[in-house]
């Protein structure tokens, strides 16, 4: 669109020619979800425009200044702007997993805000076309929003083995997000934290999820095998260890649902949206309406 502020992504083509799996993967998820109407992708980012040249491929995007990671360090939003923010998040997940997109990497920084507080997912690198559940690598996903699934495949499984798992990974990252901005309890609050970096081996961080989750295993920092099965077969329910006024909110009972160990038993998109809905229609964004 003339006027339009352009985000323009360059990626170079290597000297033996093609695109990496990264750029092949993202452009051919916004080529999918550029074939729907604007109203269906109002809440993903969307293609303008492809130019290729000899040495890089260029990709333009609408430009949105902020993200959810830096609005949230900014001014984290209050409970009517957070319910907003999630119900978008939601739809957004919801639409690509109708078109066959899992995203893999969902987190705050990949979830653009707007100016009207439009929310936009963005980042398709990871995401790749479903066909159900298939065997592929488990090393996706920023640490602090991976799913135990994953975890525990990539703690006891070697580095390029592959995984049967689908789009539950996208529910379990979205309900992360959602606790971070109704809890607004900052980083420490994600499931996976721990006083671990972000380089640290998986098996860690499924050792602080079943922690938080008050799982029984073995006290120290490492989960065995067995263990790790028995917990991402659970239908185990976190516990809330916090005082704030939000305890009982739907919106924090939608998160338990999302963050289910057991990858069969998570609430989908769909099904969170709707719920959502039913308890805070009046909170939700004007441009969320048309998309249901």
């Amino acid at each position: 669109m003339k006027g339009q502020p352009v985000a323009r992504k360059h990626m170079p083509l290597p000297e033996s020619g093609g695109l990496s799996p990264e750029s092949l993967r993202e452009i051919g998820c916004l080529r999918r979800i550029q074939n729907y109407p604007t109203e269906a992708r109002k809440h993903c980012i969307h293609l303008l425009a492809v130019q290729y040249t000899q040495n890089e491929l260029v990709v333009d995007l609408p430009f949105i200044r902020e993200n959810l990671r830096q609005r949230l360090q900014r001014s984290p939003p209050d409970f009517s702007l957070a319910v907003s923010y999630s119900d978008q998040i939601l739809l957004g997940l919801r639409f690509l997993h109708d078109i066959g997109i899992v995203h893999r990497d969902l987190k705050p920084d990949n979830i653009l805000i707007s100016e009207d507080d439009c929310v936009k997912i963005c980042d398709f690198g990871l995401s790749y076309c479903a066909s159900g559940s298939e065997a592929r690598t488990p090393v996706v996903c920023t640490l602090y929003y991976r799913a135990p699934e994953l975890l525990m495949a990539g703690a006891f499984e070697s580095q390029d083995a592959s995984t049967r798992y689908g789009s539950e990974t996208d529910f379990w990252s979205a309900g992360c997000i959602i606790r971070e901005l109704v809890v607004r309890q900052g980083e420490e609050f994600r499931p996976a934290r721990s006083c671990w970096p972000p380089r640290s081996s998986s098996n860690r961080p499924l050792y602080a999820i079943m922690r938080k989750f008050q799982f029984p295993c073995v006290e120290g920092c490492a989960v065995d095998r067995n263990t790790a099965v028995r917990f991402c077969a659970s239908d185990a329910e976190m516990p809330e260890t916090f005082t704030s006024s939000y305890l009982t909110s739907p919106l924090l009972a939608i998160t338990r649902r999302l963050l289910t160990p057991r990858p069969q038993s998570r609430w989908t998109a769909r099904t969170a949206e709707e719920v959502l809905e039913l308890y805070y229609k009046p909170l939700l964004h004007p441009a969320s309406q048309s998309v249901r």
